[in-house]
């Protein structure tokens, strides 16, 4: 535990003042509401349309060396380059490509991927939601592109802490004690401040080609629709600053920006104090979630465990995307450490499961506590776990009456494992 009762009531800023969460209701006033619902449907019907606006691909064919093996990898790629890099990094430790045809029509996707389909050791599109539902989905392994990650914020403070994961309660602990505040501001000045010189250079910093930036326009529509300004600091010393959104009880986490001023070293443990001040706010404004935001859906990413460690749980992404959908032809070597490598969350017809494969050893019990314990996160249906050399003795029994939310496949003796690899 981070407190003590005594600490609790000093009201110092780092705790809340009542140990018992406030029980007023959090109504936002109703031209707020109207305003946040309209922008919301208008979102929601922007990237609907995307399917008919952005309908033109690129289709190259890849080829590099798997960063685990060293063995080259044969891709085909199809899509509109949104998660291209993504997936590469993961995959490759260098790559070229050797062959790229632009403007194809997302309608003649199936027939580009048949075309290429034997001569290449995976298959990888990316194309829009209304394209990527007319592909035979049995066949490809869907991801989605991103998933929402929440925390639930329980009545009492003791519930909060306790939803946290141990590692974030023990690291918590020595980073309180180190000067940090926090205030709230909704000064128009301070959000000039905050889009301008903190979140553009960080975000261009920290994700370089992988950046997602939100317009100028976007952001002050956030500001007007209820945002408000987290400001960290420490020892008096403002180090970020992070726009919250309550949406009805539900604090959304919109944007983050790191000031240009401030030394690296002044910034350890900061991202971590300021989440846990944003789960103290919505605990203090009667909030019932924290929505820390999007997420990519491997579940080694840092991004995905750094937020884990909050308590939170999984949601589908709000808005209508096209997934990443993959294909492994050859089940080589190569192909399968990609995948060792990279857990992932799937769709599983209306849910999200987890797929991890072995391919090195029969899994164990200890194997199966292990990936409960790294991988499975509250909102997945299961953890489907798979192996290419099945399973110890009394390992699928012991599962089956301990753990429901586990899924063993055997694949030792498939004719087709990357086909089942996919389609279970």
């Amino acid at each position: 535990m981070i407190y003590t009762k005594g600490q609790a009531e000093t009201q110092s800023p780092i705790y809340p003042i009542s140990l018992s969460k406030p029980k007023y209701p959090n109504k936002m006033a109703f031209s707020k509401t109207v305003y946040n619902n309209f922008w919301i449907s208008l979102e929601y019907l922007w990237y609907l349309s995307r399917s008919v606006r952005l309908y033109k691909v690129d289709a190259t064919i890849v080829v590099g060396k798997e960063k685990y093996t060293g063995e080259t990898i044969r891709t085909f790629y199809i899509g509109r380059n949104l998660t291209y890099k993504l997936i590469f990094d993961y995959m490759y430790s260098d790559f070229v490509i050797t062959e790229k045809h632009k403007n194809i029509n997302s309608l003649n996707t199936m027939k580009w991927i048949r075309k290429y389909h034997d001569t290449v050791d995976l298959i990888f599109a990316d194309v829009e939601m209304l394209f990527c539902k007319i592909l035979p989905r049995r066949e490809f392994i869907q991801i989605p592109q991103w998933v929402h990650q929440r925390s639930e914020i329980p009545d009492t403070w003791e519930a909060v802490l306790g939803s946290f994961r141990r590692s974030a309660g023990k690291e918590l602990k020595r980073l309180l004690k180190r000067g940090f505040s926090y205030k709230i501001t909704r000064s128009n000045e301070d959000f000039e401040t905050f889009y301008h010189r903190m979140y553009l250079p960080y975000i261009k910093e920290r994700f370089g080609s992988l950046a997602i930036i939100d317009s100028e326009r976007k952001f002050f529509r956030t500001c007007r629709g209820g945002g408000e300004l987290l400001v960290l600091s420490r020892d008096d010393r403002v180090l970020l600053y992070v726009l919250l959104r309550d949406l009805s009880g539900r604090l959304v986490s919109e944007f983050v920006g790191v000031s240009d001023k401030v030394q690296p070293e002044m910034l350890q443990g900061a991202f971590d104090v300021s989440d846990y001040f944003t789960i103290l706010y919505g605990y203090e404004q009667s909030c019932h979630t924290v929505d820390f935001g999007p997420s990519r859906s491997f579940v080694n990413d840092g991004v995905f465990r750094y937020k884990r460690k909050w308590g939170t749980h999984i949601k589908k992404f709000p808005y209508p995307l096209g997934d990443i959908i993959l294909k492994p032809i050859a089940f080589k070597a190569a192909v399968r450490s990609f995948f060792v490598h990279n857990p992932f969350i799937a769709r599983d017809g209306k849910k999200l499961v987890g797929k991890i494969l072995f391919d090195q050893h029969k899994v164990s019990k200890i194997d199966i506590e292990r990936c409960l314990k790294y991988y499975f996160t509250e909102g997945l249906d299961c953890l489907k776990i798979f192996s290419l050399l099945g399973f110890e003795n009394g390992t699928k029994e012991w599962a089956d009456t301990t753990h429901k939310a586990i899924r063993l496949h055997d694949l030792s003796h498939s004719p087709s494992s990357a086909e089942d690899f996919c389609r279970l």
